[in-house]
């Protein structure tokens, strides 16, 4: 999938590499991968007791 930039100086940037990764993956849209790091992440969200 393609990167997105909003609100960044950085709109410009392109990728200039063409990196597999060595395992298996299900990739999400840009908007799908905001929607579960805002939902999924933050103060009282990560719960890391053992």
């Amino acid at each position: 999938m393609d990167n997105v930039y909003v609100n960044t100086p950085n709109e410009h940037l392109r990728s200039t590499t063409d990196f597999t990764v060595p395992y298996a993956y299900d990739a999400v849209s840009p908007e799908n991968a905001r929607a579960q790091a805002v939902q999924n992440t933050g103060v009282g969200v990560v719960d890391v007791t053992p």
